[in-house]
């Protein structure tokens, strides 16, 4: 078989017609002037196993400000050390499903779309439930964590509705919700945050 001497990287043209290049799984490395082939093709290193737990999915990584790794696996928790090694710290109810995270310097919000909310201590890795009781306090759930200017800030699922806590708190006061935003569709998430503007998607 003959062989093609390789002188560039795949790309595909606006037209395949003129050109439809693909290279899959290949990394490029430059041969010195003067070779009969100028470049070499070898193939990628692949994946390395860091560190395992169970054969279910991971749902959610999360490095916090203070360099921890945590991670949800199925419905247990774990905090994740440099030399990865996961450890248990707590679980929470359900099992499937996206989790997000985010955090203020001392509390981490884990939410996981539905109403239920956890909270993981910096200091200590303890996981707890985000206050709830409904007077002082109500977490209504969110399908994404957002922080801003000291605030955690979450959609309320199924709703048009979106809230926040209280200052450098993982409480949520009850009268901080935003209710009837004018949109007639459901918001499924609070998209990101930009400086100070927040921006939401469908």
């Amino acid at each position: 078989m003959a062989k093609v001497a390789l002188a560039t990287g795949a790309y595909q043209t606006k037209s395949v017609i003129a050109g439809a290049q693909r290279c899959i799984n290949l990394f490029l490395e430059k041969n010195p002037d003067g070779s009969v082939f100028p470049f070499t093709h070898y193939p990628t290193p692949g994946l390395t196993l860091l560190g395992s737990v169970s054969n279910v999915q991971w749902r959610g990584l999360y490095q916090a400000s203070n360099g921890q790794l945590y991670g949800v696996c199925a419905n247990t928790v774990y905090k994740i050390s440099s030399s990865w090694v996961c450890t248990s710290i707590g679980t929470i109810a359900s099992s499937t499903g996206t989790v997000s995270m985010v955090d203020n310097d001392a509390y981490v919000l884990l939410v996981d779309g539905t109403s239920a909310g956890y909270q993981i201590k910096l200091s200590d890795n303890t996981l707890s439930n985000v206050p709830n009781d409904g007077t002082t306090s109500a977490f209504y759930g969110s399908n994404q964590a957002n922080y801003l200017d000291g605030y955690f800030i979450c959609n309320r699922p199924g709703t048009n509705q979106w809230y926040s806590s209280l200052d450098n708190s993982t409480t949520f006061d009850p009268t901080s919700t935003l209710p009837n935003l004018d949109i007639p569709t459901i918001w499924s998430v609070l998209a990101f945050l930009v400086g100070s503007f927040i921006y939401l998607v469908k």
